[in-house]
């Protein structure tokens, strides 16, 4: 159980990061690997690879919704 909490954590900070759900993936795979080599946390991995992940996450999910009607 605890690394099915694991593995979901970090595939929730890759979800934060990255478009492509196979780049994900890889980047989860990594973080855990990384976290038990050295103790960072997932969190930690996250911020150091992008300090501003809460805006790029804003504008993707604003793209997301905009649709283009033509008439």
């Amino acid at each position: 159980m605890d690394e099915f909490q694991l593995s979901a954590k970090a595939m929730k900070c890759a979800e934060q990061l990255l478009l492509h759900p196979s780049d994900r993936e890889a980047y989860a795979r990594r973080s855990i690997e990384i976290m038990r080599e050295t103790g960072e946390s997932l969190e930690a991995q996250r911020d150091r690879r992008n300090p501003r992940w809460r805006e790029s996450l804003e504008i993707f999910q604003r793209r997301k919704k905009t649709t283009v009607l033509y008439y």
